[in-house]
């Protein structure tokens, strides 16, 4: 059937169209994997910049935007939308608008520290703050058993800050 298709009449169409299915093909792909990059905050300390596929220049939020604050510890496999293993720590901010970022979900933080280290000094600032904080420690266990004692006594720590 398919070489039906690439020999038979339709696969005049195909070596007709080459040119321009290739073309369509490829702005398709770079236009998902752009969609699939551009999706980066940047926290500062004194306000969250948000770079996204509608926003290409970054939109700024202050600390003040952040609505609520959930985390704790995955407790099994999830693939959509992004993939987390069982014991990840997840750290999300909830902004006023209905966007939701996942702070413990990184790509880098400044001067090599970890970035547990770095949410919980975010996280004594907006707890200060008084903005509302979802924190469970069920499945606390899965992260003792794949992270260093250094590592989850700051993720036990951030989660029983209230």
């Amino acid at each position: 059937m398919i070489q039906e298709f690439f020999n038979g009449s339709k696969g005049q169409i195909f070596k007709k169209y080459r040119k321009e299915l290739l073309s369509v093909f490829l702005i398709i792909n770079i236009l998902l994997f752009y969609l699939i990059v551009t999706d980066v905050a940047v926290v500062t300390k004194k306000k969250i910049i948000v770079f996204s596929f509608h926003y290409p220049q970054g939109r700024e939020y202050s600390y003040c935007d952040i609505k609520k604050i959930s985390t704790g510890i995955y407790g099994k496999k999830e693939f959509l939308p992004k993939f987390h293993s069982k014991g990840d720590f997840f750290y999300i901010i909830e902004l006023k608008n209905g966007q939701k970022i996942d702070l413990a979900d990184v790509g880098g933080v400044n001067h090599d520290k970890d970035e547990r280290f770095v949410i919980e000094d975010l996280d004594k600032k907006l707890v200060k703050m008084n903005i509302p904080k979802e924190a469970s420690m069920r499945n606390f266990q899965y992260a003792e058993k794949e992270l260093a004692k250094i590592y989850t006594d700051k993720i036990e720590s951030i989660i029983k800050n209230k």
